[in-house]
Parts: C-alpha cells; structure tokens; sequence
C-alpha cells in the first residue's frame, strides 16, 4: 500500500448540539473467554457477524464469514490502526513484548502523527520531569534518541535539542520509522479503513483495508484505534462524543460555550456570554508550521496559492491598527528554534488575535467526510495557511515592516519534500471522544486542596501534566468592551495552569464497553475540558505504551483487556513510566516500584496536602488503615472494575477518632474485621500516632487473609514504620508478580 488513498466516510452520522454516537448494545463478552489461535480463528469467523462498512450506515450481513473479493487474508495479535506517536507506542510495546503487530497508516496522515509531520517543540512544560515521563517510557526513548542525534553534531544541536524535546520533524520520523524496523511491527502505508466485521458479542473480528482496489482482510485478537479523529473506533460502532458538553453535565467550571480573558495568574476570566452551554464546535484545526530563514534552505513564494483569497485574513490588519498584535505575523506564534543550529523555527497559529481564521466550519465537516471529502477539506486548509504567508510577506495593505519580517522565513527546502515542502498532518487537537465506562473530567484534574493531589484514579496507567489549553472553537467575538483588552474568540481556554496539577489517568478511559477487544489511546474518553489537557503527544506516547502492555497482558493471559488484572497492569508500567506523581521518589529508590503500583490505591493519600512518597517518613496508624484497605481493594480488582471502599456501617467511634476524620471508615473496617478492637467512645485509637512494624505486618496479613507473617513479618524492621517499608511490604503480601 504506497500511494495515497483516503478516509473512511462516517457521514451518516446525525448532529446534536455535543454528538453522541451508540452502537447497539451487544452481550459482554464473557472475561474467561479464550481468544481463537489462526487454525480456529476461520471457524470462528464463520458465526454470524455486524458489517459495520465505512462507506455505508450499520446494518447486519445476510453473508456468513467475510465478503468476496478479498485476497491474503491476514492474521496478526494486534492491528493499530492510525501511526500517531501514540499508535505507534501501542505498536512497539506490544511487539517487544512478544506479540505479532501490524500498524497501518491511514492515508492524508503521517507516520509519526504531529511529531513527524509538523510539530518540532513537544509540549513538555519546562523540562521534561523523570517523575513524569519516567526513564524507560516510550516518550523517554523517544527524547534519549533524539539527544543522542543531535549530540552527535555538535554541543550547540545538543543544546538546542533541550533534553530531545525539540527535534526537526524529518528526525522525529526517522527515529519512528527505525523503532518500528527494530520491534518488526509490520506497516502498512496509505491503508484506508472500508469495513469492520463484529461478532454477535461486539468484538472486532476483522478489518478490511484498501489501497484503492488492492484490499487485504486482516483479523487479529485485539485491535487499537491509534488516529487523532477516532476513524476506527467510530467505524467499528463505538459510542463516541464530537462537540463539546455543558458545564452542567459534569459541572466543569471550564465547559460549554465561554468567553475568556486571561489573568496575570495563569488562569482566565469568564465574559459575557459564556454560557456554558453546549456546542457542536470543536477546538480549531491548523498546522505546526516548519520555517527556515536560512536562505539556501528555503522555499520563498513567489505566488499566491491556488484559490487564494485574501479577504480571509483582512482581519489579522484590524488586530494590528486595533493595538491587539503588534504585527501581521504575529498571526503565528513566536518563532522557536529547532536544532542543529537554530535556523529552523517551530511555528504554532496564534489563537489570540480576533483575526484568527481556523476557528472555521472545516474543522467539524472533516470528521465526519467521506475519503475524497477528507481530501478536499485539508487541501483547503493548506490553502489556508500558504496564503497567510503569502499574505503577510506581499499584499500591498499589509506595513512594510511586516512585510520585511515575515519575508525572512519561508518553507524549509529539507522537511517534507514528497508533500510541496508543507506540513504532512494536519494538526487534530480534538475530534471524536470515546464514551467510556466512567468520564475523565476537569475534577479529576484539579486539586481539593492548594498544594495537594488532583483526585487520583484507582487504575491509573499514567501521570498527566499539562495545562488546561483549548483553541477557539467559533468565530463569534467577544463583547467589544473588552476586544481591546485580549479577549479572544468563543472557546478559547489559555492555559489554566494555575486550575490543574499532576494528575492520574486511567486505563478504561481507553476502553469502549460495546466493543470489547478495543483498545484507543488517542481519542480517549475525556471530557472536552479534560482532554485540552490530555491531547499533547508527550501524554499521548505514555498512554500508548501502557495500552500496548495492556494489550499484551489480555493476549497473554487469553482474556479481555477490561478482565486485566489491574495490579499486574500497574506493575509492568511502573517499570517504564511512574502512575502517580511524586516529587521526592526516583527511580532509583528501592522503594519505586511498591510506592507506584500501590500509589493510587492508598500510599500516595496523605493526612496533610502533599506530593511526596517520603519513604523514610514514619507511617501513622490511621494512614496503615487506609493502605491496608487500598491494598484488598487493589487485589480484587480488575481495569474494568475497581472494587469500591467497604461500605460505611453504624458503628461506634473512639474517643479520639470518629466519622469526621480521614481514613475512619478504613479503620472501622480492620477493626470490624479483627485486626484490632472495634472502636468505642471510652478507648483512643491515637490515629497520629506511628505504627509500629509489628502491628502493621499483624493488621495487613488479617484483612488480606495471608499466611505471610512468618516469612515477611519478621523481616519488617522493629520499631516505628517507616512508609516506604509499609509499601513493600504490602507489595509483597499480595504476591504481585508480573
């Protein structure tokens, strides 16, 4: 599959003011069902199944098994369908696990996704955080790799590099592309996406994919939507969302229809007419531009681009004589410089002027167009772009000082030269969301209490960081009373860095209930707000590798992803990329691994609002409580369901300790359970006070039903508990093993 073909068409789908799309409901499949080898899979192919054809509404197939016309069928353990770095980190984590993978790039996208085809400064904050991305995580490689590249140049390229966040896109692909090579993922280039065959449970079965006429069946065990528009997840029947909700659904302060000013304190200011109301809109689609002002390595133009209207960006000329942007070319971000030697620039579409053109219909149209629509639409957004800097750099209206500036960049003659010199992806920051089992939303991402812990998700996979950021998604303006002072279009949310901390993303956010052998870590299931935080490629690529080690464990173990047993899925990523954020716990730390996988389920809660593990910290009463519990609950627990805390009961209090207080509930519960006396209003629990090693190994081996006491018991350190000792040895207490 070589030359270029186009995407699936879901244009029968009907609009709501936020679109929800549901399948019809199937019977789950059942979590001991054993996945079909190659020699079974053709019989089990042969049972009744869903036809759920791009080109054409859902309906059921009168044929039994797959239709004609089709050669070489295939049979891998996983397909990823989309090459976005997060495609391509399920691919290779799942291939050097042991798994046979193919990856198939869609037409009008790029392998490598933004990072390859236009973006050349990740959205890291700073620099990038072990604590974050971990040593060992597929965006740590990534960054390793490309240091490692340009430090072979020079000092300067090494330095321009910052840490291997910042890379010209020719090398981002070819470090992809070798990745690929090295982990024997098969690709498949230009593969467009024409049916998906379910069976009656509502697994995939197979996938038909064309290069025009040239069409392969391809079958696999589990099967993952890699694309920023959620192409397959949509064509396999998965409920999804386009648009955005209301503040009222999830009572998100940032949700729904807003308009907003910036604050000197990283956060925004509501105008009138932020609503809150929900819209059919969504975040502005454009390009991460690649300009050079090196002149033996660039593209001038000479000429308007077919289709040129400069009408279109008259408005960025009534920002500037309005005082709003200091110049025309201020409708592109500030230039970033990319190495070897900063002559290249990373360039983002500034969403602040009024003039902004990308907050247009397109955005919502390509979504949902047939292939050939598809097509047509990018290429208007091409046109779009190439204008603008024609625009800037010669129309007679535009100051001349302008002029001078932007004349002095142009297309880089060494990036993308198979596509004009221009960017090969178009820049998705939202499109279609997964409906998940349970939403991730702006509360998950926002701490209770200053300094302290966003709420944490049980089955956390990976750690979030990035700002609240959403580009304008309407071309409505604010109230001119405050257009002059930096209000910008209806939708715009700027990076509410201030609202949000580090903050734990779980795995069912990936899964969709009606298509059980799906996995899709792109178009995640988060709300509008939450996944303006999400949609970065460097969170992405965490949220790839861990659905590949999801995907290999359910191959492995011959189950649904949704049946992994979550504590097994936690451990082999901690390996990789921490789950839970601490400021104070390296990798190194003899303590990691215990403290991560039993981070989110009791060891990362503290009595007072912090983000250290403090290992070496004595561990109170009432928190050993609350480990213990966390820990029975973890045992029980699966990425599809979290056994929920034990049910409050009436039960008395202790003199100094009662309901009101933190951790009560789990320390009712031991005593309930006999792992120490049960609470009256005469005795003190002293809940303050440091547990010893002794009556922690007692407590923990009583709830969880161990007979470990004799062997890990006695090798708990005397004395006082220290946490990090406690988290051990609970780990060890619940065998978890990989």
């Amino acid at each position: 599959m070589n030359s270029p073909v186009a995407q699936p068409d879901h244009s029968t789908s009907h609009t709501k003011t936020v679109i929800r799309h549901s399948a019809r409901k199937k019977e789950t499949m059942k979590a001991s069902i054993q996945f079909p080898q190659s020699s079974q899979l053709q019989l089990y192919c042969s049972f009744a199944v869903i036809a759920i054809c791009a080109q054409q509404p859902l309906g059921v197939s009168t044929e039994k098994g797959h239709p004609d016309q089709l050669f070489g069928p295939t049979t891998v353990d996983v397909l990823v369908y989309g090459a976005t770095p997060a495609g391509i980190a399920t691919a290779v984590t799942a291939a050097e696990a042991g798994q046979s993978v193919a990856l198939a790039v869609p037409p009008h996208t790029e392998l490598g996704g933004m990072m390859a085809g236009g973006l050349g400064w990740d959205d890291v904050l700073g620099e990038p955080e072990v604590n974050v991305y971990g040593n060992a995580s597929m965006y740590a490689r990534f960054t390793a790799l490309v240091y490692q590249h340009y430090a072979k140049i020079s000092s300067v390229a090494a330095n321009l590099s910052h840490h291997g966040t910042r890379h010209e896109p020719r090398v981002a692909k070819s470090i992809f592309a070798n990745v690929l090579a090295s982990a024997r993922v098969v690709v498949w280039q230009n593969a467009s996406l024409r049916s998906v065959y379910r069976g009656n449970d509502g697994a995939i079965i197979s996938v038909t994919l064309c290069e025009d006429n040239n069409c392969e069946n391809v079958t696999a065990n589990i099967f993952s939507d890699g694309t920023y528009m959620g192409d397959l997840l949509a064509a396999a029947g998965a409920p999804f969302r386009v648009g955005r909700e209301s503040r009222r659904e999830f009572g998100e302060l940032n949700a729904g229809v807003v308009f907003t000013i910036s604050d000197a304190n990283g956060g925004s200011l509501f105008l009138q007419g932020s609503t809150g109301a929900a819209s059919a809109r969504i975040p502005a689609m454009s390009w991460r531009m690649c300009f050079s002002n090196d002149t033996n390595n660039q593209i001038v133009l000479d000429a308007p681009p077919l289709g040129y209207n400069r009408s279109l960006y008259l408005g960025y000329l009534a920002d500037r004589q309005a005082g709003r942007i200091g110049s025309t070319f201020d409708a592109w971000s500030n230039p970033r410089p990319l190495p070897p030697n900063g002559t290249k620039f990373d360039m983002n579409c500034n969403p602040r002027p009024l003039g902004f053109i990308w907050a247009g219909p397109q955005k919502e149209l390509i979504v949902s167009a047939n292939e050939t629509r598809r097509a047509e639409l990018i290429a208007e957004l091409r046109t779009l772009a190439l204008g603008l800097l024609y625009f800037q750099q010669s129309d007679p209206e535009v100051p001349i000082s302008d002029r001078v500036t932007a004349r002095q960049y142009g297309l880089c003659k060494d990036e993308f030269t198979s596509n004009g010199n221009f960017p090969t992806q178009l820049y998705i920051r939202e499109a279609r969301r997964l409906e998940p089992q349970e939403w991730f939303t702006e509360h998950d991402m926002v701490p209770s209490q200053p300094g302290g812990r966003s709420p944490m998700r049980e089955n956390s996979v990976a750690v979030g960081s990035f700002a609240i950021d959403a580009f304008p998604c309407g071309n409505q303006e604010p109230a001119i009373e405050f257009q002059s002072k930096g209000a910008t279009l209806e939708g715009y949310i700027d990076m509410q860095s201030a609202l949000s901390s580090y903050y734990t993303l779980p795995a069912d956010i990936m899964l969709s209930e009606s298509v059980p052998n799906l996995v899709v870590p792109v178009a995640v299931g988060a709300s509008h707000v939450a996944f303006a935080s999400v949609r970065v490629e460097p969170t992405w690529l965490l949220l790839g590798g861990a659905a590949g080690i999801m995907i290999t464990i359910a191959t492995e173990m011959g189950c649904l992803p949704r049946s992994v047993p979550i504590l097994r899925l936690q451990l082999r990523v901690a390996t990789q990329q921490p789950i839970v954020y601490f400021s104070d716990l390296p990798f190194t730390s003899p303590y990691f691994v215990a403290m991560q996988v039993l981070g989110p389920w009791g060891v990362a809660d503290t009595l007072q609002p912090s983000l250290t593990a403090a290992p070496t910290s004595l561990l109170s009463k009432s928190e050993a409580a609350n480990w213990i519990v966390g820990a029975l609950r973890a045992r029980n627990s699966t990425i599809g369901f979290i056994q929920p805390p034990p049910a409050p009961r009436n039960h008395g209090s202790w003199a100094d300790f009662g309901p009101e207080d933190r951790f009560f509930e789990a320390a009712a519960f031991c005593a309930q359970a006999g792992a120490f006396p049960e609470p009256t209003n005469t005795q003190e629990f002293h809940p303050l006070d440091p547990v010893t090693a002794t009556d922690f190994a007692r407590w923990a081996d009583k709830i969880l039903g161990s007979v470990a006491w004799e062997v890990l018991g006695q090798s708990m350190p005397p004395g006082p508990c220290r946490r990090g000792d406690a988290a051990v040895y609970l780990f060890e207490l619940l065998h978890i093993r990989d």
